[in-house]
């Protein structure tokens, strides 16, 4: 009497079939005693479907409103599989202004298991549309439950799933109240006010190689040099007047200039900002650009509307829309020796790391993608067989894999390594992407992790510009950010 099943759901890759679900108290044999049995069938389908039923304990509901912010949520079930084939899933849900959120499911087994869930919150639930419930105090009711999902392949009719779900729990923790306001200081004396801490500033980067350059034929222009540029906001309170930036170049020889153009990746464009004067060419550069006093290091204004003829047009914003780019010029190439797009990355604590990745859509092949999001990966070469490697990404959501690809900035080519496992799309990220189950884009790759050759191999083709980052998500299978991985001998992030 306590539980309903107040929706089901049927997903089917061509759109067309059905499924039925059911339920009903059975006296014994759970764990123990009484149980809630399941039943879902799937009544026909073209391809591989699923379907999810939620049964919602109607006395479990919960007012934000009245009862307070939810800070995080606990979920406990026991449950079993009783058909053959393939196994039910269980796992939380709720009910909220009619819209059913889901998170995690866990597959269940043939003998009575739990499956729990600790410190879930507002992230670790969305809809089929990845939006997420509303657990502040001014979110409308939530009813709890859980939610039982079968999946079948090929061609279906009447495939029959059954199973049992015993002793569900929910515990739901408010957010911790705001502690009291301190009590005024009596006005004598006056207490000498601390220094309020520094604002947290944003850092962009650009990973330059010669495969970026644009040619015709296209093809970029192959050689072993590389530069990595790094931009930040001297005044961040009011957007930065100004831009400090910091450019080092290794492999390369005959430097003329370093600039800063508007353009995207598949565009050349103005000048925005010279970050190495034009003079005589230099001699071989492993460092810092640096000519009879001239050196790569340095600020630039952030106001370039006198370059677009837009007024409050700034150096940041383009940045963060992925339409500026450094590049190099030698006296070898003129038009252009090395490279890369400037990419917001968030993370100011980036010191010498051997190899380096800024991911944007703006740089996915074969054509182009409007994102938000971002990425930044690192690698550490451990000797000769292993390579440590950390992913960060920004404003991304549903992400289901991440590799290391072979190919220039122009191709695309084959996995070579995973930095994340496929698996169930994830909630918003930003920073390491992780799943529930503990599975992190960070790591340590070595010669049993890489496809078709060994960690020396996979570092011999990054050395040679031939490797790139992509991150997949559910929206944008087929790669949602991507960024060519150039090597870096030492990069110092701070100014």
């Amino acid at each position: 009497a306590d539980w309903d099943i107040l929706a089901e759901i049927f997903i089917d890759n061509d759109a067309r079939g059905g499924g039925d679900v059911g339920a009903s108290q059975v006296g014994e044999g759970g764990n123990p005693g009484a149980f809630r049995q399941v039943q879902q069938a799937l009544t026909s389908a073209d391809d591989s479907a699923t379907i999810l039923a939620f049964h919602r304990n109607v006395n479990a509901v919960y007012s934000p409103s009245a009862q307070g912010a939810i800070g995080t949520i606990d979920f406990s079930i026991d449950a079993i599989t009783f058909s053959d084939g393939s196994p039910l899933a269980v796992g939380p849900a709720l009910l909220q202004n009619g819209g059913i959120y889901f998170s995690a499911a866990t597959n269940t087994d043939r003998t009575w298991s739990t499956a729990s869930l600790t410190g879930l919150t507002v992230e670790s639930f969305f809809n089929l549309d990845f939006f997420s419930p509303n657990f502040s105090k001014t979110g409308s009711a939530i009813a709890f439950g859980f939610v039982v999902s079968s999946s079948g392949f090929a061609d279906l009719a009447n495939v029959e799933f059954s199973g049992g779900v015993d002793n569900w729990s929910v515990t739901v923790t408010p957010q911790a109240a705001l502690p009291p306001p301190e009590p005024e200081p009596d006005p004598e004396p006056e207490p000498v006010p601390e220094p309020a801490p520094p604002t947290a500033r944003p850092i962009f980067m650009a990973t330059a190689t010669g495969s970026q350059v644009l040619t015709s034929p296209a093809g970029g222009i192959p050689n072993n040099g590389t530069c990595v540029a790094t931009f930040r906001p001297i005044d961040a309170g009011e957007g930065g007047n100004e831009v400090s930036y910091r450019v080092q170049c290794f492999g390369i020889s005959g430097v003329f200039s370093a600039q800063l153009r508007l353009g995207s990746t598949l565009e050349n464009g103005p000048i925005a900002a010279m970050l190495f004067p034009v003079g005589t060419p230099t001699g071989p550069i492993n460092g810092l650009i640096q000519r009879d006093g001239d050196v790569s290091t340095g600020t630039v204004p952030n106001d370039i509307s006198d370059v677009t003829g837009e007024p409050g047009d700034t150096l940041l914003d383009l940045m963060t829309q992925d339409r500026v780019y450094f590049e190099v010029i030698s006296e070898r190439h003129p038009s252009g020796h090395v490279r890369g797009q400037a990419v917001p990355v968030d993370d100011t604590n980036i010191v010498e790391e051997f190899f380096l990745a800024t991911g944007s859509g703006g740089q996915q092949r074969p054509e182009s993608i409007e994102t938000d999001g971002r990425c930044l990966a690192t690698f550490r070469a451990k000797g000769s067989e292993k390579l440590k490697y950390k992913l960060k990404c920004w404003g991304l959501e549903g992400v289901t894999q991440a590799h290391i690809h072979q190919g220039s900035a122009k191709e695309t080519g084959d996995v070579l390594a995973f930095l994340f496992p496929l698996g169930e799309a994830t909630g918003p990220v930003n920073g390491v992407i992780q799943r529930e189950n503990g599975e992190k884009s960070n790591g340590v790759l070595s010669d049993d992790d890489v496809i078709g050759m060994t960690v020396t191999g996979l570092i011999t083709l990054m050395n040679a510009d031939d490797t790139y980052l992509n991150v997949h998500t559910e929206i944008n299978q087929p790669g949602d950010v991507r960024g060519q991985i150039t090597l870096i001998k030492t990069l110092a992030g701070g100014f």
